[in-house]
């Protein structure tokens, strides 16, 4: 919820240090160059799965984890329009 309030705010919290959100961030940054952890991805993104079903299939942690073990840069990309740009251009 922190990292939403923050989102929100235009600001941007550090990386978290919990495995699994680690993981679960190494998945999203997996999932548009491998298929078998993209299709985890969308499902859970559609809420058709909870993050834990996600997690639990071997063949995503075994991918998930090698993608972990390369020390990968977690951090996204600035949010582009911003929140505040992207209010001022809904308001429109």
């Amino acid at each position: 919820m922190a990292r939403l309030s923050a989102g929100l705010r235009g600001e941007r919290l550090p990386l978290p240090t919990d495995p699994m959100a680690q993981r679960m961030m190494a998945a999203f940054a997996l999932a548009p160059t491998d298929p078998i952890v993209g299709d985890a991805v969308r499902r859970l993104v559609h809420l058709l799965i909870s993050p834990m079903e996600a997690l639990s299939n071997e063949e995503v942690v075994r991918r998930v984890n090698a993608f972990l073990a390369t020390d990968p840069d977690l951090e996204r990309p600035p949010d582009a329009p911003s929140r505040a740009e992207f209010e001022r251009i809904a308001r429109v």
